[in-house]
């Protein structure tokens, strides 16, 4: 259901079905306790969503949704939030924030997930996108900053830079994890 200002509001039902060929952990605590286990099988399940949307042209721009339902032989609650601020056509800042409230049989866990976008946009050929995300299952912060160049159709560049930090020993300490910087360059022949 929408309005004519592009509000909308939503629910719809998921029927899922997912073969295991093996137990995995779905879940490890970082306290040295036994890992949450799904095991092999074949399982089916059901959830239901709903969610709100506001118009995308308005300055602030929102999303909130949630979830609740089965999930393998338990179930999950999922909520979701997302806010986006556009003060100009060219600058936009996006903020996120999602919990995932699992139980199932072989123990409870709860995952959160924040994540922040900065966009900019210099020119219809030249466009800056940061993205920050946190989540609190692996503890840890990676940083994505994407320079996108388009000087003519068919012709695009991209500086790409990566960088993570983790809280492996769950101190409140970061270190990297990992850095990189790409180059990439695409051309397209037309024949």
């Amino acid at each position: 259901m929408s309005n004519n200002t592009a509000d909308r509001l939503f629910s719809r039902v998921n029927m899922n079905r997912e073969i295991i060929p093996f137990d995995f952990p779905i879940y490890t605590p970082s306290d040295g306790s036994p890992p949450v286990i799904v095991p092999a099988g074949d399982y089916t399940w059901t959830d239901a969503f709903v969610g709100l949307r506001t118009g995308e042209h308005r300055p602030v721009a929102l999303f909130l949704g949630a979830s609740t339902g089965e999930y393998y032989d338990g179930e999950n609650t999922l909520v979701r939030a997302n806010a986006t601020w556009r003060p100009s056509p060219n600058f936009s800042l996006n903020v996120g924030y999602q919990v995932n409230d699992v139980s199932l049989p072989g123990g409870d866990f709860v995952v959160r997930l924040s994540s922040m976008t900065l966009q900019y946009v210099f020119s219809s050929t030249l466009s800056w996108v940061n993205l920050i995300q946190y989540d609190n299952f692996s503890e840890t912060i990676g940083f994505n900053s994407r320079l996108h160049w388009i000087p003519e159709a068919g012709r695009e560049g991209f500086i790409v830079l990566n960088h993570s930090v983790a809280d492996r020993d769950k101190n409140d300490s970061f270190h990297s994890t990992g850095a990189d910087l790409a180059v990439k360059f695409n051309y397209t022949w037309r024949f």
